[in-house]
């Protein structure tokens, strides 16, 4: 039996799916202000950074983006994070079958992800959460992917080996981005890519033999 205990998986595109052209964030701003995605995305790059780690509020987000907009605050901007769990988002049924079977088979399932605040306390009561055993979120921990991305350091990797006194060997970490998935083979966690549900659930049965 491998020796894998841990397995940590983000939530976007591993756990659940969004139309992320017409339903996303920056597609709703941009259609809400009548200007790009790329103008909206540039607008909000450092604000959104700070509000993964619950850094600056929601409220400071819009304040900063009408700053660098030149726009005034629109009245629904603040449906806009809530509008995406309520209405665009479904999870993968096969993954959250899966996960219930490694469970049984006594692996922890952990959700390490950059949601922002509004976004997982919605998730937390629409979808509870409840299939995993423990959440790792960036704004509860003040620690993002993101934030490791950009700096390349692994902070996020080896706060997480700490806090369950894991060795690298130990665990799996999942992720639809390769820039994340290289920093945790930085302190050689064994990584997945995840490109689609049936494709995620092949590699680990392979990494697990089961």
């Amino acid at each position: 039996m491998p020796k894998i205990k841990y397995i940590f998986r983000d939530f976007w595109w591993t756990v659940a799916k969004i139309d992320i052209q017409k339903n996303g964030y920056a597609a709703q701003i941009a259609e809400m202000y009548n200007i790009s995605k790329q103008d909206v995305r540039k607008a909000l790059s450092e604000s959104m950074n700070k509000f993964r780690r619950w850094e600056i509020s929601e409220s400071a987000v819009w304040k900063s983006f009408s700053k660098n907009t030149k726009l005034p605050i629109h009245k629904d901007s603040s449906n806009v994070f809530n509008k995406e769990v309520d209405h665009h988002f479904s999870l993968y049924k096969s993954i959250i079958v899966f996960i219930e079977k490694l469970q049984k088979l006594w692996y922890t399932c952990v959700i390490l992800s950059d949601e922002n605040k509004p976004q997982s306390t919605k998730i937390k009561k629409i979808w509870r959460y409840d299939v995993f055993d423990d959440l790792i979120l960036s704004h509860d921990i003040w620690i993002s992917k993101y934030d490791d991305v950009k700096n390349n350091t692994t902070k996020i990797f080896r706060y997480v080996l700490q806090k369950y006194k894991l060795q690298s060997k130990d665990a799996i970490f999942i992720d639809d981005r390769e820039d994340n998935c290289l920093l945790a083979k930085k302190v050689w966690i064994k990584t997945i890519l995840a490109k689609k549900p049936r494709q995620t659930i092949q590699d680990i049965k392979k990494i697990l033999h089961i």
